[in-house]
């Protein structure tokens, strides 16, 4: 990018002609045409604050020294300064009276609340102006998470049971947790001790149910239930209980697995909370509602003898009509209510770390490990995390950054993770559709804001807008053609498609898809041997060139490439057919593997700029008041670039 921006800042001193070289501006449209991770922070004290259930009001925190270290004065502690963005980049609030190191936040599901955890055992509450509402001191608890209620008016504080002071944060020999449930006036409404972490399934080992009206914690009780075990190790004389609490500390119910010495490995509410589904270390998956008893028997697929020390886990689907559990074998399998086994998919050569639903309940992400190996003891390990996407049919759609801790937002189209928003599909590039077979024809009409394609094995014309939307589908049956050229047009208004074929009249249709006029064949102007006839613009299957003549795409056997009228290369793609808009600032490519076109924008150089410098605002922007060693080095020369350019 920083090439590309002295070849800009060279134009525009020198009014070039031609550019010295092409390649870092081809290297970087095609780098901005496959990325799709966009940044938080480039340094670590940075936080995703989303909740599952509103993530269009995800927050990001950041906290960091206003100044660099070498201005403080000698023998001082470093006074921190904490801020608030949405995901657009833009600055909601600073934190008051509070110039502490911030160690972990959370926000409320309505994203109006913040709240924060400090080294100071602090627990603080804020609202989005950054005003300090309420404060829990519990100076001997150092603490470990927090999470608020869904209905937001209770606030789950977890507790390291075995810290022995606060202020160093000397820790005992167990890893044992105290949960403490306050309201947001700091009152104390329940205590649930001995709770034990389930690291490799999940954080939470505190939820909430859904309507926010019981606890379920996770918890490792010897036979006897007099002492406390850890989760570390199976079968070492403890029993794993789930159980269900309501907001006053009642216990109200215990689910326990099935053998005596036995483990549950995840458990989770139902999304009407009126039912919970648990599964066991064997592979043993129940549904049971909250007095405990069977809703279904799940003939369950157990996984091979001598796995790793891998847990199952699972979720329920938004409808709460399917299940998904990842396994430690590396398969996952989706079941319904009654417990039938709907669909098994082999993920991952490790074990299944995390897994969760899309919004609409249609895609899966998962977590797992993709390399097993051995240590030198011999023993099994596991290496690498990969994020998958799935459909519910068990075809792989792409990958994400790993994080056992992510989210889909709400409109199903990113992945959040503390550290990265990873957009599923790259937002400049629009999709039109799936894998209908070959095209045969695909063209612009005059206005570029709708775009044609045809496959002649099926004698359909589809209609969609520059966005991706399919508008309408005609069917047109085989129509006429020279040497692949077909006999369909936008009339010049862009609202009307004409279509012919052989012993027919021609039909017009309206963007219903409905049919309103028919022409005589003979005012049809008929392709000749090398070009065609379309709206005032001559074109051929090798060369397209926009009307003011400013952009030329060409096909050279598969490698399509634009250029401008100086000849300076601007863009390249791989494909067999494409389409550019009268404008030239659009291009369409048919994808050579799976036949699937997608419209590109065409930029010049300042374009490019724009382009890039879009990706990193969320990340630069958020830094410009807070002082860090990687902003001086990382963010000056993008600061640079970025600073004169329009958002």
């Amino acid at each position: 990018m920083t090439s590309v921006y002295r070849l800009q800042q060279l134009n525009q001193s020198r009014r070039l002609t031609t550019y010295p070289t092409f390649s870092p501006i081809v290297t970087l449209q095609t780098i901005l045409d496959q990325i799709q991770a966009q940044a938080i922070s480039i340094h670590s004290p940075a936080y995703l604050l989303a909740q599952p259930l509103n993530l269009q009001d995800a927050r990001i925190i950041r906290t960091a020294e206003p100044k660099p270290a070498y201005e403080r004065a000698e023998g001082t502690n470093p006074k921190y300064e904490t801020t608030v963005w949405d995901l657009q980049g833009k600055k909601l609030a600073t934190l008051i009276g509070y110039q502490g190191y911030i160690q972990a936040a959370t926000s409320s599901l309505d994203g109006q609340l913040i709240a924060t955890t400090a080294g100071d055992c602090s627990v603080r509450i804020w609202n989005l102006e950054g005003r300090q509402i309420a404060i829990f001191q519990r100076p001997q608890s150092l603490v470990n998470s927090i999470e608020f209620s869904p209905n937001s008016k209770f606030l789950i504080v977890i507790e390291y049971a075995d810290v022995h002071t606060c202020s160093d944060g000397s820790r005992g020999g167990g890893i044992s947790f105290t949960a403490r449930l306050f309201d947001l006036q700091g009152k104390q409404h329940a205590v649930f001790t001995g709770l034990q972490p389930n690291s490799l399934a999940h954080a939470n080992f505190v939820q909430f149910s859904p309507q926010g009206d019981h606890i379920l914690t996770l918890e490792q009780f010897s036979p006897e239930g007099d002492h406390i075990l850890t989760l570390e190790q199976a079968g070492a004389g403890g029993v794993t209980n789930v159980r269900l609490w309501n907001l006053q500390g009642k216990l109200l119910s215990s689910f326990k697995p099935s053998q005596s010495q036995g483990r549950i490995d995840d458990a989770q509410f139902s999304p009407d909370g009126k039912s919970i589904a648990f599964v066991e270390e064997d592979g043993r998956l129940h549904l049971q509602n909250l007095q405990v008893k069977d809703l279904a028997t799940f003939q369950n697929h157990l996984p091979e003898t001598n796995m790793s020390a891998g847990r199952y886990v699972l979720r329920f689907s938004p409808d709460g009509q399917r299940i998904a559990t990842g396994n430690p074998n590396g398969t996952i399998q989706l079941w319904d209510l009654q417990g039938q086994l709907l669909q098994e998919f082999k993920g991952y050569l490790g074990s299944v770390t995390a897994i969760r639903f899309s919004p609409d309940g249609q895609q899966i992400a998962t977590v797992g490990k993709t390399v097993v190996g051995a240590d030198s003891y011999g023993s099994r390990r596991e290496y690498f995390s990969r994020g998958y996407l799935w459909n519910l049919q068990g075809q792989r759609l792409g990958t994400f950054p790993p994080s056992t801790t992510f989210w889909f937002r709400s409109d199903g189209k990113q992945i959040l993770s503390p550290n990265s928003i990873w957009h599923l599909q790259n937002p400049y590039i629009k999709t039109l559709g799936q894998n209908y077979g070959r095209i045969d024809f695909i063209q612009f009409n005059r206005q570029g804001n709708l775009i044609a394609t045809y496959v002649a094995l099926e004698g359909v014309v589809r209609i969609w807008d520059n966005n991706g939307k399919l508008i309408t589908a005609l069917q047109v049956g085989l129509l006429a053609s020279d040497e692949a050229k077909f006999a369909i047009k936008f009339d010049t208004y862009g609202d009307r498609i004409l279509t012919f074929k052989y012993g027919d009249v021609i039909r017009v249709w309206n963007l219903q898809g409905k049919q309103v006029a028919t022409q005589a064949p003979d005012l049809w102007e008929p392709p000749s041997d090398e070009h065609y006839y379309i709206e005032g613009q001559l074109y051929d299957s090798s060369r397209i060139t926009s009307e003011q003549g400013d952009r030329i795409a060409t096909d050279g056997g598969g490698r399509l490439i634009v250029s401008d009228s100086r000849g300076n290369q601007l863009a390249e793609y791989q494909g067999y057919g494409m389409a550019l808009s009268t404008d030239g600032k659009q291009i369409a490519i048919v994808s050579q593997p799976d036949n699937i076109p997608r419209i590109y924008p065409v930029d010049d150089l300042d374009g490019l700029l724009k382009r890039g410098c879009d990706w990193l605002r969320l990340a630069i922007d958020s830094q410009t008041s807070q002082y860090s060693f990687e902003r001086e080095t990382y963010f000056s020369s993008n600061q640079e670039m970025c600073s004169g350019i329009p958002k």
